[in-house]
């Protein structure tokens, strides 16, 4: 029930991948390619990045997307950052925080990804070198129909309430 577009790194290989083309599907051509997962769709696919290399700062957005959006499949690819998969109520479009200055750990911030959006969902992370992971399940074990649901109300209070906490 996910629409999927095959990836180099993070990058979509396909032109016009964000129309959803059916060439997307096939894996055969593709195979050694990550999966990315296009936000937006018949599902309403969002997903709120959490691009925060801080780890005190990380475990508090963490806590702040639960206690507002609800619980999400996760996936990390790069800890402390990390990645949470919901649906919206209705279409959405790309919304996300400051860019916060986080000592040490460079720039932070948190978009919430959407229609026009994709992300990894498998492969290999090019930083890493390592598969990206589902700690709890893989996304494949929630159907999209599954997933928390959530209103625009709902991200731009997180969105906002985010930019506080890293500010």
């Amino acid at each position: 029930g996910y629409d999927v577009t095959p990836l180099n790194g993070k990058v979509p290989i396909l032109k016009a991948w964000q129309t959803r083309p059916d060439s997307a599907k096939d894996f055969k051509k593709h195979g050694n390619a990550n999966i990315g997962l296009v936000c937006g769709g018949t599902h309403n696919i969002i997903a709120v990045d959490i691009d925060v290399k801080h780890p005190g700062a990380a475990a508090i957005i963490r806590t702040l997307t639960e206690n507002i959006l609800g619980t999400a499949p996760e996936r990390i690819g790069n800890a402390p950052k990390t990645l949470f998969v919901f649906r919206c109520s209705e279409p959405f479009f790309k919304v996300k925080t400051a860019v916060f200055d986080l000592e040490q750990y460079g720039d932070g911030c948190v978009e919430v990804l959407a229609e026009g959006q994709q992300f990894v969902a498998s492969g290999k992370h090019p930083d890493t070198k390592k598969n990206y992971s589902w700690p709890d399940d893989t996304l494949l074990d929630c159907p999209p129909d599954q997933l928390t649901t959530v209103t625009p109300e709902e991200i731009t209070e997180f969105i906002s309430t985010c930019n506080v906490a890293l500010g």
